[in-house]
């Protein structure tokens, strides 16, 4: 989901702009990440399982 606050990627370190990223739940808390860098995860993520 798209982040409705300014806050700070846990991938990148950088500043991400309200609606500019995404958000998830993690350990009791949230944290945000840019939609480029969540984008990059998962291209590497799916990278990493193919043969």
């Amino acid at each position: 989901m798209r982040n409705r606050f300014a806050g700070t990627c846990y991938r990148c370190g950088g500043h991400v702009a309200k609606g500019a990223g995404h958000f998830e739940r993690h350990q009791g808390g949230w944290r945000t990440q840019h939609a480029d860098c969540a984008i990059k995860a998962r291209e590497d993520k799916q990278r990493g399982q193919q043969p």
